[in-house]
């Protein structure tokens, strides 16, 4: 048995043995992923709970919006299991709401930097971040500082502006 590493970037994580090597790309302007495999003669993609058995060294395929999950195993046990998760998405979503301390929000994966701030009810300025680093389409957003009330929220991405009232208690 190998052991895997867990590989993390900007589009999603993935886990990988060393004996085993799986080279992925992912055009974001088709919403295609590339996968070019070496190391056995037959190949079991898993995307979103379909599979696909293959024996080419490349493959491709279309991304669906939100979720994609692959897994990739080979005919060879030894050779552990690829795992890449690839979120897919324009839209801002946030939740919980009402918070109490922590609004996480998902971001379009390909968007690696954004701006939020933070107004009261009576629009005046409380949090502004600058240039967050998103992390898998992420940001957890530590709003424990504030009191009890009704915040209106800024978001700012490279191509996308949402603003979205929270509730905190």
């Amino acid at each position: 048995m190998f052991l895997y590493d867990l590989k993390t970037g900007p589009y999603g994580e993935f886990f990988i043995n060393e004996s085993e090597v799986v080279i992925t790309d992912v055009d974001f302007q088709s919403n295609i992923v590339y996968f070019e495999l070496e190391g056995a003669e037959q190949y079991y993609i898993t995307h979103n709970n379909e599979t696909h058995v293959t024996s080419s060294n490349y493959i491709s395929f279309n991304l669906n919006d939100g979720v994609n999950n692959f897994e990739i195993y080979t005919d060879l046990e030894c050779q552990g299991t690829f795992v890449k998760n690839i979120y897919l998405d324009d839209k801002i979503k946030y939740y919980p709401n009402p918070i109490q301390n922590y609004l996480s929000l998902i971001l379009p994966s390909e968007r690696l930097s954004t701006n939020i701030s933070v107004f009261d009810i009576n629009g005046k300025l409380i949090i502004q971040k600058n240039n967050i680093i998103v992390n898998q389409g992420r940001v957890e957003l530590d709003l424990s500082g504030l009191k009890s009330g009704n915040y209106i929220l800024n978001i700012e991405t490279n191509s996308t502006n949402k603003i979205i009232k929270i509730i905190k208690r």
